[in-house]
């Protein structure tokens, strides 16, 4: 379990944009930790089930003494606490806690910028505002700092700066909304039209000028429209006094409602938001909530604030400080209530779109992942290792991949999996580090399992975070005719396997099971609950053997382990000795195929992409000793060790005879079929229960046969130029 710290300037800030993130992530496994400035929300944030440290620092002070004091405590929380991430919200906390990060040395940062407010400003000529891009510069040059922008400007200039380098850069569009809270609502039908104005009380943020443009169009509109202004008095060097927000406002016209809790409420009951900002805003809450409401929004064509409007479609971008511009748009909006209420249809729609909180949850979480992440994936070049290796890969993490290329089968399809990973053929040699030409984060050697030393030596230097062991010998049928090649990969190996995650404090060990073990086990669905004392294969022997051994090192070491019983894959660069693959390949070339019980068996043919996204979720969720777990009444799935065992399968048992119509259709060709008896070592049918699956990891696989099929035949084709 790895500890997250959020830093985040002001508790209420937290809780407006940060607390489904952090809520989410604790959910995920993480021991979360909020590290804020206490105004009163400190018991809110307790409430939720986080832990709060109180922050020293004045979110808007330029007084250098008050900002080193800052620093100096976070370098001493960080050297104390040593979190594997910590999460900064804000341009101070970025500069102070990426500072005390790095010389604390703490492996993964996030910096999230929500705006760049007076720091990087023309007329701030303050030693903080000219310190700044040097301090950034210094602590942002280190391996595992990711900076999370909310619009293009502001990562331009962070690279304009040197400040980071593009790598380091991701781009999340606002701090997102909950759609369902934030359902939409049409238009209030009766009364005045309401102008709604929410931000703290700043000039920068265009209070005056919505209120010019009010004035303007006072004559003309009064008692028929109400301008709203809802934001609390702030510290910042340009806040507006309360004597001149009421030197402008009459109470009815143009009204200051002061801070408010019910912003919801207020969007509900109005019909257009103005927000005429020139600040340097990261990209605004409020026109995020704007849009999910379904409002339509007029703003200025600045930095964040264009990013939520497509001018003329869910609203208009002005130019800044132009309140006749912007008092003319307002004036065609109180005039057209249709084209009014169709641009907040279309807010809606870019809501939809853009600003769901889920993907913003999603993409925060993806980011702390690749900060900590090296696996080490065996049985890369086979068919389930070299799919997990790319979609590792494609989300960021570092792996290096492991496999002997033995000639169980065709090598040449082997070399052809590490072909689409960037590992070249001709560059491989045994025992060499090969790194990819595509994926900088991905490098290969070629190495066996059972060599101890080898292996020893691999785990010694590669302090990987997750090993994944899909390499094995497979096949029922093969180990019927040559058993020492299982006891040796299969037996050996994993041991050697365990030994590595036992001397170098691996954090999780995933490994592939199989269905197989299941054997004469009548009772269907085939549940993890089950027993699988009989065993009708040395193959499917081998892999009960590898779920009792890891459980012994769950137990012995507390190395967290979770086996994946796989239910008959296929897809993509599938195994040639697989039935999918004979039958394309014999009906491709006009070859009758061998059909085994007359077609009668059963099978949960699942999706190579279902089986992967298992893997993957999995990996990313550590297992944990269950301390309410019964000896009397041991449940084999788990354990009070830090073990457990699931299934992956599509849990739709599938006629043998049905899949080979699949392919027939696929094809456009019918079989020629040879009906042959059952064969030693097969079982009748395999059948998944993946309710521990869904319920604890939150996955279920989908994809519908037809579907996997048609890309199985198509890459085959493609492979093989037919």
């Amino acid at each position: 379990m790895y500890n997250l710290f959020i830093v985040v300037n002001v508790d209420w800030f937290f809780l407006s944009h940060r607390k489904d993130i952090a809520l989410t992530a604790q959910k995920s496994g993480y021991n979360v930790t909020i590290v804020t400035k206490d105004t009163g929300k400190k018991k809110d944030i307790e409430a939720l089930g986080l832990k709060v440290i109180d922050l020293p620092m004045n979110r808007s002070g330029q007084n250098l003494l008050e900002e080193l004091h800052t620093c100096w405590f976070l370098y001493h929380l960080y050297r104390r606490e040593n979190p594997d991430i910590v999460h900064h919200v804000g341009l101070k906390t970025i500069l102070w806690g990426t500072l005390a990060a790095k010389l604390a040395n703490i492996h993964g940062i996030v910096n999230a910028v929500s705006g760049l407010g007076i720091f990087f400003s023309e007329g701030n000529r303050s030693i903080i505002s000219k310190l700044l891009p040097k301090v950034l510069r210094f602590s942002h040059h280190r391996n595992n700092v990711a900076v999370i922008f909310q619009n293009d400007e502001d990562k331009s200039l962070f690279l304009k700066h040197q400040i980071i380098k593009e790598s380091q850069a991701y781009k999340i569009k606002g701090s997102g909304v909950d759609l369902k809270q934030y359902n939409y609502t049409p238009e209030p039908e009766e009364g005045k039209i309401k102008v709604l104005l929410t931000a703290r009380m700043i000039v920068e943020k265009g209070i005056f000028i919505l209120t010019d443009s009010a004035i303007k169009l006072r004559k003309q509109y009064q008692g028929k429209v109400q301008f709203l202004l809802c934001g609390g008095l702030d510290d910042n060097p340009m806040a507006i006094k309360e004597s001149e927000l009421q030197a402008v406002c009459d109470g009815k016209y143009i009204k200051w409602l002061g801070y408010r809790t019910d912003v919801l409420d207020l969007l509900k009951d109005c019909h257009i938001v103005a927000f005429p900002s020139y600040y340097k805003e990261g990209l605004p809450k409020s026109l995020i909530e704007a849009t999910a409401i379904g409002r339509p929004i007029i703003t200025t064509n600045s930095i964040g604030c264009k990013e939520t409007v497509i001018d003329g479609y869910n609203g208009y971008l002005i130019p800044i400080k132009d309140s006749d511009t912007l008092a003319s748009r307002l004036s065609f909006l109180f005039e057209n209530k249709d084209v009014r209420q169709s641009m907040g249809r279309n807010s809606r729609k870019l809501a939809e779109k853009d600003f769901s909180i889920d993907d913003v949850i999603k993409k925060h979480l993806d980011i702390y992942r690749t900060l900590f992440m090296k696996l080490l994936v065996t049985g890369a070049a086979g068919f389930i290792g070299s799919h997990v290796c790319k979609h590792l890969l494609q989300r960021g993490d570092e792996v290096v991949g492991l496999d002997n290329i033995n000639s169980y089968y065709d090598i040449n399809l082997k070399y052809g999996r590490l072909s689409s990973l960037g590992v070249s053929q001709s560059e491989l040699s045994w025992y060499k580090f090969t790194r990819s030409n595509v994926y900088p984060r991905f490098s290969f050697v070629r190495m066996n399992l059972e060599d101890r030393q080898a292996m020893q030596m691999l785990f010694a230097n590669g302090n990987f975070d997750v090993v994944i062991n899909l390499a094995a010998q497979a096949g029922v049928r093969y180990s019927i005719e040559n058993p020492y090649a299982y006891v040796e990969s299969n037996i050996d190996g994993f041991l050697n396997v365990l030994e590595g995650c036992r001397h170098s404090q691996v954090k999780h060990l995933v490994y592939a099971s199989s269905s197989s073990v299941y054997g004469l086990n009548g009772q269907v669905p085939f549940s993890e609950k089950d027993g699988i004392a009989h065993p009708v294969s040395l193959y499917a022997a081998t892999k009960k053997s590898n779920e009792l051994m890891a459980h012994t090192y769950s137990h012995l070491y507390n190395i967290p382990s979770t086996g994946l019983r796989f239910f008959t894959v296929y897809g993509p660069w599938g195994r040639p000795d697989m039935s999918p693959f004979l039958f394309a390949d014999a009906i491709l070339h006009g070859r009758p195929i061998k059909v085994f019980n007359n077609g009668n068996m059963l099978r949960d043919f699942t999706y190579i992409d279902d089986i992967v996204e298992g893997v993957l979720r999995v990996a990313d969720s550590i297992p944990e000793g269950n301390q309410c777990w019964d000896a009397e009444v041991a449940d084999p799935s788990m354990s009070c060790a830090p073990y457990k065992i699931y299934n992956i399968g599509n849990s739709r048992p599938v006629k043998l005879m049905d899949f080979i119509r699949a392919i027939e259709m696929s094809i456009g060709r019918e079989a020629d079929k040879i009906y042959l008896p059952m064969q030693p070592g097969d079982v009748y049918q395999t059948y998944a229960d993946t309710s521990s699956l869904s319920r604890e990891i939150g996955f279920q696989p989908n994809t519908s046969l037809e579907a996997g099929v048609k890309e199985t035949i198509s890459w085959y084709k493609e492979f093989y130029n037919l």
